[in-house]
């Protein structure tokens, strides 16, 4: 009798796709996502050309959100970049805003963090065949949101929040007995 191997991961990373995205977000003050924070640092406030619809931004998170969650299982994706028209016209406001923002992070706290929450999850699940992807959100109160089956948005606080490490935990017990 042959045995089959089970096994599941857990991956940690960011996405300039949901980055730009929720920049636009906070930047044209556009009243979508409000479960999530505004951005640390925030996005300077600005006046566009073109107005954008809350649809079109809409469409833009739900590329973004599916781009996080294939870069998170290692699959190749191509770049996204901010679409032409009223969102393109916030590229450069972006790029100065990441600058600021990668300036004032704290990678080893994040990584340690995740560490953290990746040895609960070794505790608590011993079986079981999934991936969950973690996205980290630029945003400073600890916030863990779930936006798929397999994929949460977390902020780097939440992961030393234990109420919220164990809620990633939950998901993972979940996912394993699934």
């Amino acid at each position: 009798m042959r045995s089959v191997r089970v096994g599941w991961s857990v991956a940690f990373s960011t996405s300039e796709a949901v980055d730009a995205t929720l920049y636009a977000r906070d930047a044209l003050g556009l009243p979508v996502a409000e479960e999530i924070p505004p951005l640390s640092p925030p996005a300077e406030e600005l006046r566009p050309r073109q107005t954008v619809s809350v649809e079109t931004w809409s469409g833009v998170w739900q590329r973004a959100l599916r781009q996080a969650e294939a870069e998170g299982r290692g699959e190749r994706v191509l770049p996204s970049r901010h679409p032409d028209g009223p969102l393109g016209q916030l590229e450069d406001p972006f790029r100065r805003w990441r600058t600021r923002r990668q300036g004032m992070a704290d990678p080893a706290a994040a990584r340690h963090a995740f560490a953290r929450t990746l040895d609960d999850v070794r505790a608590a699940v011993r079986t079981g065949h999934f991936r969950l992807v973690l996205t980290e959100l630029p945003v400073d109160p600890p916030t863990l949101l779930r936006v798929g089956p397999q994929h949460l948005l977390v902020s780097a606080s939440a992961l030393q929040d234990p109420v919220r490490r164990e809620q990633v935990v939950a998901a993972a017990r979940a996912l394993s007995s699934a």
